[in-house]
């Protein structure tokens, strides 16, 4: 009985410093290839052209929108959807308006020179923010599909636009739970193929 415990025991003691032996080469294997993609990754980072503060920030971008959480369905996304619309509208008639300011300070052969430098200066930064503000409400107006001269305040409760915004909602998290799905089978799927091979 004990001849058969100890022989027991110096098989369970072998098992375990082999494993531990292999665990340890299987760790220096990892760490090699690992520290020779970095050397890799690092020569390409230095010949892509780019300066490193711009590549964090591209990569923070990217994760910012790739976890950023899946749009809901909402009875008031259409709603909303219309008064943000809405809310656009007025904020360009303003930079509108303060265009049209900065012109005739620009045009008028009486206003002071600060004026006329400070008019210079801004009017580039709002016709900049004017015309950032439209492609903003083309793309909104798109999405509600609605034009230029549609009345909006008839259809903040409109039932159609409601369920157009859910509905796109729901497109949105369909299509980004499919990109998800195939990124996790691509992932699955190359790691078998190493198993395989």
């Amino acid at each position: 009985y004990h001849q058969r415990l100890y022989t027991l025991d110096r098989q369970v003691d072998y098992a375990r410093d082999e494993i531990i032996e292999g665990l340890g080469a299987w760790l220096l294997r990892r760490s090699q290839h690992a520290s020779k993609k970095c050397k890799a990754a690092e020569l390409i980072l230095q010949g892509c052209g780019h300066q490193e503060v711009l590549l964090r920030a591209q990569w923070d971008a990217q994760v910012a929108a790739q976890t950023k959480p899946l749009p809901r369905q909402s009875k008031k996304a259409g709603k909303d959807a219309v008064n943000e619309l809405i809310r656009l509208r007025e904020t360009q008639n303003d930079l509108k308006k303060r265009v049209k300011e900065y012109d005739a300070i620009i045009a008028d052969v009486d206003s002071l020179p600060d004026e006329y430098a400070d008019a210079r200066t801004e009017l580039e930064s709002v016709r900049k923010r004017l015309e950032e503000l439209r492609t903003r409400i083309r793309r909104k107006q798109a999405v509600l599909g609605v034009g230029d001269r549609t009345r909006l305040t008839n259809l903040i409760n409109n039932p159609f636009l409601a369920l157009r915004m859910q509905t796109l909602a729901l497109k949105q998290r369909l299509r980004d739970r499919l990109r998800f799905r195939k990124f996790e089978l691509d992932r699955l799927e190359r790691s078998f193929r190493k198993q395989v091979h």
